[in-house]
């Protein structure tokens, strides 16, 4: 069953609210589930991503063929992997600390040792 347009439009604003809401929580470090880590997500939700943006190449490739179906298909697949992305993104950050850069033990903290063998690529990662 297709949804109508103001359907469509009703789930994109819900949407456009509570994803920015949910990534925001993922800052305060008390929203965390004890059921993980999962840190076999990182490069899974990459891998998504990488996918996410092929399958939007095809579907530009599509429509500038004015094969229109086809693009309609490519872009749903594309919104479904955007939204296994944001479950797996959410997901490791809910259930894992936050990694400091250039914390080379993992202790949480950045010594002045690691800051400083970090600090020429500081300015490249930021």
């Amino acid at each position: 069953m297709a949804m109508t347009e103001k359907a469509q439009k009703n789930l994109i604003w819900v949407l456009s609210i509570a994803i920015p809401v949910v990534v925001a929580l993922l800052f305060n470090p008390s929203v965390r589930l004890d059921i993980g880590p999962f840190y076999f997500l990182p490069p899974t939700y990459a891998t998504i991503n990488g996918l996410t943006a092929l399958f939007l190449i095809l579907a530009f490739i599509a429509a500038k063929r004015r094969q229109l179906k086809r693009h309609e298909n490519l872009i749903k697949f594309s919104m479904l992997l955007s939204v296994l992305f944001l479950v797996g993104y959410v997901l490791h950050h809910i259930t894992s600390d936050t990694t400091i850069y250039g914390d080379v033990n993992a202790d949480g903290t950045l010594s002045t040792d690691e800051a400083a063998a970090i600090a020429s690529t500081k300015l490249v990662y930021y």
